[in-house]
């Protein structure tokens, strides 16, 4: 499961932990392997990443009680890696290493909600945040590109306003059935306390004066996703 930080991962990965048949775990083994700087060029360097990381996450699924088992990070958790190896190269490592022949959801947002609620979370500059915003667009593009690639693209402003179409669509691509108690994991125990929430809290697809001020930056991009410059 993929996406821009502050991007709906989170969200997404907490409501289908929900479903009685999926463990969903946050951004298990990104900390210790992927999120580390590093100078490249160093393919070695990479593989080994990759590998480390391959290998716990497939001891969690395997000690999982559930029938499947997914893991949620983001792009820029990713990007670490393009340190070491630059894009496309980077890319290919990882999708040929971590992600083919995987099913990868992918949630996309709106970059001018996206990028202001970055800024405000981890009191980063527009600069930065844009650029963040606009690798993760990039990274989806990459995915696309790939012929062989299961991939599912979801937006985060359709999940806040139909949830359960948006969740039975998931679900069809896993092969599972649509559970009702998915609804219930805005309020899981298992995602950081600052994210719990009794329910799916539609205002944050809301653009204000400060949000559509962002789009000029990210006009290219806002239109790949298909999000018109009036939305909101």
């Amino acid at each position: 499961m993929l996406g821009s930080g502050r991007g709906g991962t989170s969200l997404i990965a907490s409501l289908l932990d929900a479903h009685p048949q999926l463990e969903i775990a946050l951004e298990a083994h990104a900390q210790k392997h992927l999120v580390v700087s590093a100078q490249g060029p160093d393919e070695q360097e990479l593989n080994r990443r990759l590998k480390s990381f391959i290998k716990d996450c497939e001891k969690d699924a395997k000690q999982s009680p559930f029938l499947s088992w997914g893991n949620k990070i983001t792009t820029e958790q990713l990007g670490f890696l393009e340190a070491l190896v630059p894009p496309p190269k980077a890319r290919e490592q990882v999708y040929a290493k971590l992600l083919q022949g995987k099913k990868i959801i992918f949630i996309t947002r709106d970059g001018r909600t996206c990028i202001q609620s970055k800024m405000r979370r981890t009191r980063c500059d527009l600069n930065t945040a844009v650029n963040y915003w606009k690798h993760s667009v990039n990274y989806l593009a990459f995915l696309r590109s790939q012929a062989d690639a299961q991939l599912i693209t979801l937006k985060f402003e359709d999940l806040l306003l139909q949830p359960e179409t948006e969740l039975t669509k998931v679900c069809q691509f896993l092969d599972l059935n649509y559970h009702p108690q998915m609804l219930t994991g805005t309020a899981s125990n298992r995602i950081h306390s600052d994210y719990r929430q009794g329910e799916i809290n539609r205002e944050k697809i809301v653009l204000n004066s400060e949000a559509l001020a962002i789009g000029q930056h990210i006009i290219e991009e806002l239109n790949y996703l298909d999000y018109t410059l009036t939305f909101g």
